[in-house]
């Protein structure tokens, strides 16, 4: 995966400062949500030593909050204390007892998605954790929902959110298989065919006909007028 710019990287990290200093919490975190509906942390702040490592390692599976179980449901905003009622009590005990053990008093996590059509798929999330002494998360919605929206807003100028969304974009449009949104991103980086058979395993035959499938889907004659298609979706 190609790293994150200066800029994405600074995204992140003012995003998780400005829920925290708006939501007056100390403790927050960003996290990548894979095809696979596993996660990857990003960013954390403010969360005591060792939480995020010993979830990790021990206590995930027992989260009413867990990315995958949230993904399925279609959640934007979820908050702990409605989650849990969803699951069998005795996980819930033992998760909330790894919690408190931390000074965590209370969890909501924000769900980004890369759009609202069923194809689309949640890319991110941000994982607000009230510490002892930091006062609860508003009960009523609005504001909540206003957050989140803005936040995406703003999350959509990091680069690999753009390209998530592009990559939707393409499979609802003109119908690009996985495998051709994969080609479509690395001709728009300036792949050659070499380039992207050496990147995705493929033979040049294949990268070949993968390249004249998607010109014919695209309406392309070839690698710079795709590009500039590419550019344009991109910008809408």
């Amino acid at each position: 995966m190609v790293a994150a710019s200066p800029h994405s990287r600074r995204l992140i990290a003012e995003t998780l400062r400005f829920l925290c200093q708006t939501l007056h919490m100390r403790g927050a975190m960003f996290y990548w949500i894979e095809p696979e509906l596993e996660t990857t942390n990003d960013t954390v702040i403010g969360l005591p030593d060792g939480l995020t490592e010993r979830y990790r390692r021990e206590m995930f599976r027992l989260d009413p909050l867990l990315a995958a179980r949230l993904v399925r449901a279609g959640k934007r905003i979820a908050d702990l204390e409605c989650e849990a009622l969803a699951v069998p009590a005795a996980g819930t005990g033992r998760y909330r007892a790894f919690l408190e053990s931390y000074g965590v008093r209370g969890n909501m996590d924000f769900l980004f998605w890369t759009g609202a059509e069923p194809a689309d798929r949640a890319f991110g999330g941000i994982s607000l954790v009230r510490l002892e002494g930091d006062p609860p998360f508003p009960q009523d919605a609005a504001p909540l929902q206003a957050l989140h929206r803005y936040v995406g807003f703003a999350l959509g100028t990091h680069e690999r959110v753009r390209r998530e969304r592009l990559r939707g974009v393409l499979a609802r449009g003109p119908r690009l298989t996985a495998r051709e949104c994969d080609i479509c991103e690395l001709i728009a980086d300036g792949a050659t065919n070499q380039d992207i058979a050496d990147a995705l395993t493929l033979t040049i035959a294949t990268v070949k006909t993968y390249v004249r499938q998607i010109f014919d889907k695209m309406g392309a004659d070839n690698r710079t007028a795709l590009a500039a298609r590419l550019a344009a979706l991109q910008l809408d």
